[in-house]
Order: C-alpha cells, then structure tokens, then sequence
C-alpha cells in the first residue's frame, strides 16, 4: 500500500514560503478582514474555504462575516475537522481574485502573535485547495503576479510594525498613567507620613518632660526609677521608628559635616551596644563635610549598628566591637562600619540587599533594601566591602565637597 502523506504536511510546505514571517493576532484579523470584505461586492461564483480554530480569530470571524454571508450566493466549506495539524487558513477563489492566508500559532513563541503566508491571485492557491478538496472544482486561476504579492507582503509586514508600535505606545500609556497613580499615592503618604511624626514628636517631648518631673521628685523609688528608664528607652526607640517613617518623603539635602553626624548616631545607639558589652569606636575625619538628608542618612547609620549588635550577639569573641572610620578612595569619602560579630554567610552576601531577602526569624527583609534605597536618592552607595571570621565590613561611598 503506497505511502499518503497527511494534508498537514502537505500544506506545510505553503506556510513557510521560503520565509517565516510573524505578525500580531490584531495584524492578522486586519488581514482577514481586507480578504474578505470585496467579496460582498460580488454577486455569484464565490468560494471560502476555511479551518479557523482559534477562539480570539474564530468569534471575530463568524460573528462579522459568516452571518453575512449567508445572504449571498457562496459555497463555503469548514474545514475544521481535516487533519491539519495546528494550521489554520482562510482561502477565498472567486472569478474576480483570490487569495489564501495559511496561519499556526504553535510556532510562534508570543501566544498572542502568529506565523503566517498569504497568496493573492497565485498559482499556490489552488494547489492549496487541490490538496484540501480534490473533487472540488474551483473558480479558474487568476493570473499570477509576483510583484503584487511582494507589494502586498510589504504592507502586512508595515501594518504588523505599525500595529506592533501602537500596541508598545498603549503599554508605556498604561505605565505613566499607573507611574502618575504611584506618584500620586507616593506624595500623598510623604505629607501623610510627615504629619504624623510632627503630631508624634510632640506627644513625645510631653512625656519627656513629665518622665524627667518624675525621674526627680522620687530619687528614692527604685521602682519609678526603672518606669522611667523604661520610658526614655521606648522615647528613643519610637523617635528611631519616625527616622524610618521619613523614607516615604524625598530626601531634604543638606551639607552637614561627617564626624558630627556619625557621633549623634554613635551616641543614640551606645546605650543599645553597652547592654551587650560592645563597644562603638570611631576614627573620623573631624573637617569633611557632606551633602546628606541628616535623618535619612543617620537612620542607616543606625540600622546598621544595629544588624551588628545583632550579629555580636552571637559572637563567642571576649571584646566585643564596633567601629566607624573613613578614608579618601578615589577622589571619594569611604565610610566604613566595621564589626566583630559573626560573619554572613558567603551564600548570602550577593543577596542581603535584595527587597524581602532575610535570615532573621522574625525579619521583613526591608531594613538594608531601604538604607540602599535611601542612600541613592543622596548620591551615596552602600555596600558589603567584605565578612569573614575576623570582621564584617559595611562601606559607603559619598561625594566630597
């Protein structure tokens, strides 16, 4: 019994025409829609021949031109049930014109575009349709013309480029207008947010003054003395928590000299390190100054003497320390925050500043994704200059002036 090749590879051939071309699902309804609509201008001798089994071709197909149709003179077969494969075409023969479009989705890589041909009064035409219905007798072939078929290939491609940049224009509209909405919201909470602390700051100045009325009018109760050391903690660690909430506003730069600040975040933290027998050292340069948001900037500083109290509380070391010094780097100011504690491990360094990325138990994986963020947005960058067993190295880099 001699070997019959199916429809599907027989057709195949017809689709990659030496060539394969890709167009957008919009680019080939358009397509269609330029095939078929002469044909109801044409009163009689109308072939369609199509096997469409995409549901977003299919709907647009049936609902805009098969109802249509019905009310003229056509011969129309559905093809849907022929062993095609994934292929799909549309192919119209009348004595006016005709013309084939072949298309697969399955070989394009976006679900929402297409390989495709397209015949216009070709000789491949009705090839095609010999290979689809050979007992079929069609409209006779127009005479073939090469170079209208490369003009109209021309267009579709131009179309599908013109589609394709309408299609991005959308996208980047949808961006700025969600952009706009985040800027919006941004703004928003930034004034929100710092509304708030100023209402906060003088709740908390109130209860400064009357824990200290206190703290001196019972010097004896051993028991008021540690309600107001217990109140002056959580002052300073809620005025630590409004440094974190300035984040939502734009960085307010300013030049402020290095020393100077280093030692005000040095003194904030020390009671935080003392509790852990560490000790926080610096070696500043006491004349470089720096252009800085002052409470952005401490409040990385902050985090991380933080993280390495945190770090040292693991440590097995006898001395226990912290240290902040600079150096001139390329024409540059590295800042560096240096401790003792345990070292991160090698598996982890290339993703500590990654958003949600975090080892703690208990973390969110924000506070060094901030103080990278914040440091941006005041022309600084920081980063792990290096952790091993001995020390853990933090490094800033910033602008001189």
């Amino acid at each position: 019994m001699p070997y019959r090749q199916s429809k599907s590879a027989l057709i195949r051939p017809y689709l990659y025409n030496n060539d394969f071309n890709v167009i957008s699902i919009n680019t080939l309804n358009g397509l269609i829609d330029a095939a078929i609509s002469p044909v109801f201008n044409i009163k009689d001798g109308i072939y369609i021949v199509y096997r469409i089994i995409n549901d977003l071709v299919k709907n647009d197909f049936v609902k805009r031109y098969l109802k249509r149709l019905e009310f003229q003179d056509v011969k129309s077969f559905d093809l849907k049930e022929t062993d095609c494969g994934e292929t799909q075409f549309l192919i119209i023969s009348t004595n006016q014109y005709s013309v084939c479009i072949l298309f697969d989705f399955s070989l394009a890589q976006n679900p929402k575009e297409t390989v495709y041909s397209a015949y216009f009064n070709s000789k491949q035409t009705g090839e095609i349709l010999k290979i689809l219905l050979p007992e079929e007798k069609f409209p006779p072939e127009r005479r073939e013309n090469i170079e209208l078929n490369l003009a109209f290939s021309n267009l579709i491609k131009f179309g599908n480029n013109s589609v394709q940049e309408l299609n991005v224009n959308e996208a980047e509209k949808t961006n700025l207008e969600n952009l706009t909405q985040t800027l919006k919201r941004d703004e928003y909470l930034a004034k929100k947010s710092k509304f708030i602390s100023h209402e906060i700051k003088n709740h908390l100045s109130i209860i400064d003054i009357y824990t200290k009325i206190i703290e001196k009018t019972a010097p004896g109760n051993q028991s008021c003395q540690n309600a107001t050391k217990i109140i002056f903690k959580s002052i300073g660690n809620i005025t630590n928590l409004l440094r974190e909430l300035k984040t939502f506003s734009e960085a307010d730069l300013n030049v402020y000299n290095l020393s100077d600040i280093i030692e005000e975040s040095i003194n904030s933290a020390k009671e935080m390190a003392s509790e852990q027998n560490i000790e926080i050292k610096s070696d500043l340069d006491k004349n470089l100054n720096v252009v800085i948001d002052k409470d952005k900037f401490q409040n990385v500083i902050l985090n991380l003497i933080k993280n390495a109290v945190e770090a040292l509380k693991e440590a097995s070391k006898k001395k226990k320390y912290i240290e902040i010094s600079n150096i001139i780097k390329d024409e540059k100011i590295s800042l560096q925050i240096k401790n003792n504690g345990e070292e991160i491990k090698k598996e982890n360094q290339a993703s500590i500043f990654e958003e949600g990325f975090t080892t703690k138990a208990e973390g969110t994986g924000l506070g060094l994704f901030i103080c990278k963020q914040n440091l941006k947005e005041q022309f600084c960058e920081l980063s792990l200059f290096k952790s091993d067993e001995n020390e853990t190295v933090f490094e800033i880099l910033m602008n001189k002036i």
